[in-house]
């Protein structure tokens, strides 16, 4: 039976109820949807380095992904700020026992986003 051969109410009612002959109610074929894409790591590591450039002006070439968020001019505020900005852009989000004190370099947050 197709879908233009159901005419009365009672036949939607034996649809839905699952009450007709398996040729109506045959299930689908369902298609899983596609994993979404992994975040880029090289996208990450470009949008801290151009976020420390934006906040503090600093040269590219004096922005090392080991040094302490400190020395590069991002104290707890900006590295607040930071993370947003990447929930937004990345559609990320850190885990909820995370510390942003313990956070120390730019590399632990592209681990944290990476492991996310």
């Amino acid at each position: 039976m197709q879908f233009e051969d159901i005419t009365t109410l009672r036949q939607i009612i034996d649809i839905v109820t699952g009450d007709l002959p398996e040729t109506v109610c045959q299930p689908e074929t369902v298609i899983a949807p596609e994993p979404e894409p992994s975040v880029d790591r090289a996208e990450i590591e470009e949008f801290l380095i151009n976020y420390v450039i934006e906040q503090t002006e600093y040269p590219r070439e004096m922005i090392e992904l080991d040094e302490p968020l400190p020395d590069l001019g991002i104290d707890s505020i900006k590295k607040a700020q930071m993370f947003g900005e990447l929930a937004e852009c990345f559609d990320v989000k850190p885990r909820d026992d995370l510390q942003f004190e313990d956070i120390t370099t730019l590399r632990q947050i592209i681990d944290i986003v990476m492991e996310g």
